[in-house]
């Protein structure tokens, strides 16, 4: 797919959907009420192992909680999400807050990674052949990302600002993170914005890593839970318990490294030597409001969301 689609027209197609659904609800459906039976949307991905594992551990069920996992279309777990059609989906910042701008009322629920400058995940890779060995080379050249409004271009827009190139020159090609060494290979693009342990692959395919997303902040939330607020606010003590079984999905992980590696090749359908070979994101079990703040003053910076939400109003407080 091109790189010439205006981002702010996938984004909105996905947000409409949700909003039509939310709209079509059932009052039943709106109704929040304590449970817990909990049912989790996910796309299969390595920034969510502590909730692989306490779900496979029997960890979720030794706390009282009915966990049920279901592997989704990253497009459709925010509109599934908001149609009570589960409790709780996985989504990264932009997605979330690009949400909340057009009118849903999401909180963050739980914590799954972080990018680390000790431990990063997320990089601007340059092909090798391509010529290209500083950021301000960049203008004009074909970039692939995930999606467009991603995480991954937002964060590559403030970078390649850093280095004076303007993103409008940037030539933006959509593709999905396990096709981008390919097209580096074949020279389809002049780079990709890729995550672990996919650059990996790129670095050992002879590609260089040329701009770490670590850069923007000491800890950048990568992928995370959300939940309707009003499910959330009636279901405090459901979430402490969801965030316990993952603290100690994450002891479980540093304790039983050969165990979680297993977990993460069952969930993600990644081959076992490749997950052999790649490190652990650094894993959280809740969200700081900082954390999200730096999201929300990229967003700001790129025009895309409005000063005034704050990251205290998307982390829903808990009971101590």
């Amino acid at each position: 797919m091109g790189g010439h689609m205006p981002r702010n027209s996938v984004i909105g197609a996905v947000l409409m959907a949700a909003l039509l659904t939310a709209g079509c609800s059932s009052s039943t459906g709106n109704q929040a009420s304590s449970s817990t039976t909990v049912r989790v949307l996910y796309h299969p991905n390595a920034e969510l192992i502590p909730m692989f594992v306490a779900n496979d551990a029997g960890l979720f069920k030794k706390l009282g909680l009915n966990v049920t996992l279901k592997d989704t279309d990253p497009s459709a777990i925010i509109p599934a999400v908001t149609a009570r059609s589960a409790e709780m989906g996985m989504t990264t910042a932009p997605a979330l807050l690009l949400g909340v701008q057009n009118g849903l009322d999401m909180v963050v629920t739980a914590g799954g990674s972080v990018n680390t400058p000790d431990n990063p995940r997320i990089f601007l890779v340059v092909g090798r052949g391509s010529g290209l060995t500083a950021p301000n080379q960049l203008a004009g050249k074909r970039i692939a990302i995930p999606g467009r409004g991603s995480f991954a271009e937002f964060g590559a827009d403030i970078l390649l600002k850093r280095a004076g190139v303007d993103p409008a020159s940037i030539q933006w090609v959509v593709m999905n993170f396990p096709d981008m060494n390919d097209a580096l290979n074949a020279r389809r693009v002049d780079a990709a914005v890729g995550v672990v342990p996919f650059t990996n692959l790129m670095k050992a395919s002879g590609h260089t890593l040329l701009l770490d997303f670590s850069s923007l902040s000491p800890s950048l939330p990568i992928a995370f839970l959300v939940a309707p607020r009003a499910w959330a606010q009636a279901n405090r003590q459901t979430i402490l318990l969801f965030r316990a079984a993952l603290e100690q999905a994450i002891k479980r992980i540093s304790s039983d490294p050969d165990y979680a590696r297993q977990v993460e090749a069952k969930y993600t359908g990644m081959p076992a030597d490749i997950v052999a070979r790649t490190p652990f994101s650094t894993f959280r079990a809740d969200m700081t409001p900082d954390e999200l703040q730096t999201w929300i003053d990229i967003l700001v910076q790129e025009g895309a969301i409005k000063p005034s939400l704050k990251a205290a109003d998307r982390v829903i407080p808990l009971p101590q």
